[in-house]
């Protein structure tokens, strides 16, 4: 398509290009849709809109079947983000699992072709859904932080003259927790060594704490007595001697994680 500065008619120009009158009439190329009417663009739908320069945002959009299709795809969006809602509203969900969703489903938000206003709206719920969950978690867990350390308190107690302890929590345990707990062992038990460890889900906790003479003594070594167990965990682990910890997967697998971590230590009691 052609613009054209219509002092002469059309016809006269295309008729002889090259006569005197095309230097007298402003003719560029066009690059945009023309239509015989606005209703042959059937559906439309503006899919983005962003700024190019200062001052100067670039809209774009699609009409016919490509503004359909970006439609439904929307509304397909919108009912995975309304059944997200959903399940975090009935409160049946693992933090891990629903965070992840959100998470997948923000960037296919981000990248799909669809309605501009239904991105952004999506965007901004599912946004204020994360913040949300992630507010939620860190209430959870001081309070399970402040049951697990209760716990182990509770354990030094019952085992004041032990000089190991190798138990999981019966709490649903976090990292954190069992670190509370363990510093007040260092200061009511000392002399004993431990192996605490602790499950959320199917997420594994351990740390373990190790006294100098203990280490020195029998060589009790904190970092050695978590590998005993940690390879079946799939665990992450780092510490030394004295002091190690570490978290894995495999709730099921705790019981004989334990009974290892028990045969370490006797072998090295005896």
């Amino acid at each position: 398509y052609w613009i054209l500065e219509y002092r002469i008619d059309v016809d006269t120009l295309t008729a002889d290009p090259s006569a005197p009158a095309g230097s007298v009439t402003s003719v560029e190329f066009c690059g945009g849709t023309h239509l015989k009417r606005a209703g042959h663009m059937n559906t439309f739908t503006v899919v983005s809109e962003k700024p190019i320069a200062k001052g100067i945002r670039r809209i774009l959009a699609v009409t016919g079947a490509e503004a359909a299709a970006a439609v439904a795809r929307g509304e397909a969006i919108q009912a995975e983000s309304d059944a997200i809602t959903a399940q975090i509203e009935g409160g049946k969900y693992e933090y891990k699992k629903i965070i992840g969703e959100v998470n997948t489903l923000i960037q296919s938000n981000d990248k799909s072709v669809i309605p501009a206003w239904r991105r952004d709206r999506i965007r901004d719920h599912m946004s204020a859904i994360k913040a949300k969950l992630d507010k939620a978690k860190i209430e959870s867990e001081k309070g399970l932080a402040t049951e697990n350390a209760a716990e182990i308190a509770s354990l030094i107690a019952k085992n004041k003259d032990a000089p190991v302890i190798v138990e999981v929590l019966k709490t649903k345990g976090t990292s954190k927790g069992i670190s509370e707990g363990l510093k007040t062992m260092r200061k009511k038990a000392p002399e004993t060594a431990a192996v605490i460890m602790a499950v959320n889900d199917d997420d594994v906790f351990f740390h373990c704490l190790v006294p100098k003479k203990l280490s020195s003594g029998v060589g009790l070594r904190a970092d050695e007595w978590l590998a005993t167990f940690s390879g079946m965990l799939g665990a992450k682990c780092g510490g030394k001697d004295l002091y190690a910890q570490g978290s894995g997967k495999g709730a099921a697998q705790v019981e004989k994680a334990l009974n290892l971590a028990k045969q370490y230590a006797d072998s090295k009691m005896k």
